[in-house]
Parts: structure tokens; sequence; C-alpha cells
């Protein structure tokens, strides 16, 4: 209730699918999508990987991440996925991910006291890939609702081989997105291009 009093206040929700992919046998799971990306308003986001590359032609979905549909109200969840697979980011020392997931921490270029790098895997974070793109929307077009957000990321994405309850709409596609909002920000009626 909380995700919807935000979005209709005009705030674009992103949340994580969930890492309920598959069974402790490595069975495909569908119906995990867990709270709060369950809730219709919510842009949900689901992982996959980009195997160390840069081009798409050999991304593959993350057996962890969470496949549709929702629990209760069968709704087609995820919305979309984005990589979540291995993603570096900064690490707090001190912290209790840097306790317990110290066979994960990296170091930078330049040495320090402590390693300042963290690798992680899944669908938390492949949500902040997707709620960095909507922040270029918005930047692009501040007059986006978040419906009209999440219809343009769903739009503008990429479909591979996936069914719908595992890529959703299908991979993020950031610059088409982005560029959609830009172009919507001053389109004419009729205007194409």
């Amino acid at each position: 209730r909380a995700a919807e009093r935000l979005v209709k206040a005009g705030v674009v929700v992103v949340a994580a699918s969930g890492n309920y992919g598959h069974d402790p046998q490595g069975r495909i799971i569908y119906g995990g999508v867990t709270a709060p990306g369950n809730a219709p308003w919510v842009l949900t986001v689901g992982a996959y990987s980009h195997e160390g590359t840069i081009t798409r032609t050999d991304d593959v979905m993350g057996g962890y991440s969470s496949r549709g549909p929702t629990a209760v109200d069968f709704i087609a969840k995820p919305d979309v996925v984005a990589t979540g697979t291995g993603i570096v980011s900064l690490a707090s020392p001190g912290s209790t991910f840097y306790s317990t997931k110290s066979a994960y921490l990296l170091n930078g270029l330049l040495r320090t006291a402590n390693k300042p790098y963290l690798s992680l895997t899944g669908t938390s974070m492949a949500s902040p890939v997707v709620a960095g793109t909507v922040a270029l929307m918005l930047q692009a077009n501040p007059k986006l609702t978040p419906n009209l957000v999440k219809a343009i990321i769903e739009y503008t994405a990429q479909v591979y081989r996936y069914d719908a309850l595992t890529q959703g709409a299908g991979f993020l596609n950031t610059k088409g997105a982005v560029d959609l909002a830009r172009f919507l920000a001053n389109a004419k009626p009729g205007q194409t291009s």
C-alpha cells in the first residue's frame, strides 16, 4: 500500500522480483515474485547475466531470478530484466555485508587499507540498474508519469529467447528508453521522428 501511495504521488517505484527462480534441486520455479514486486503499480525487475562481455549475444537469464506470475492475483511479472550477476559496487568496512560476504570483496587499482569493492548477484543488484535508467529518463523528460516510465521501459525492452514470465517485456534497453523519453518531451501529435 505504501508503494501504491508513492506511485499515486508521482514517484516511480522500482522493486526486485526476488531470488526464487529455482528450487534446491535446480528446477525452475514459476510464481516466485515477492512483495513489493508483486504489486501491479511497481516496476518489477528480474535479473540476467552479461557473462562478462559487452555484447548481448551471450547474455543469459540468472537462474536465481524469480519468475511470475504473482502468487495471489496471477499478474505477469517481472516487468523487465536487467544485469544482476556479479555486479560490483562500493564496500563499506564494518558493515554486515563486509563481514559476511568477505569472499566477494575486491581490490581496487590503488592500494588501500580495506578492499573497496564488493561483487554481488541478485535481483536486488539489477533493480538499481533500472532505477538509474528511470533517473536518466526523468532528467530527459521530467513530465513523465510513473505509468509512462514503466510503459516506455517495457516498450523499448529487447525480447530474447525467454518467456514473458521469465524476462517480462525483455532485457532493459537504457538508451532506447532515454531516447524515447527525450523524444516525447517535445513531440507533436503525429510526429514520428
